[in-house]
């Protein structure tokens, strides 16, 4: 049997592995891979979910499309 707690569970994962190109980070996570992992985010229990280094609004945007109504 599973714990119970009330505790609040948050994710805010990065876009991925930057790397260092003319003179900028790129980051290879893509909106749609974000909102793929927010799905099983919500799922495992997570309720607030953002994005740190290299996510965009494209990215946030992403997040609240797929978890929409879970």
């Amino acid at each position: 049997m599973g714990h119970v707690t009330d505790a609040i569970l948050a994710a805010q994962p990065n876009a991925g592995l930057a790397s260092f190109s003319h003179g900028k980070f790129i980051y290879p996570a893509t909106p749609s891979y974000f909102a793929h992992y927010a799905k099983k985010y919500v799922d495992a229990g997570v309720t607030i979910i953002g994005g740190c280094c290299g996510s965009t609004p494209e990215h946030i945007a992403a997040i609240s499309e797929a978890v929409k109504g879970k």
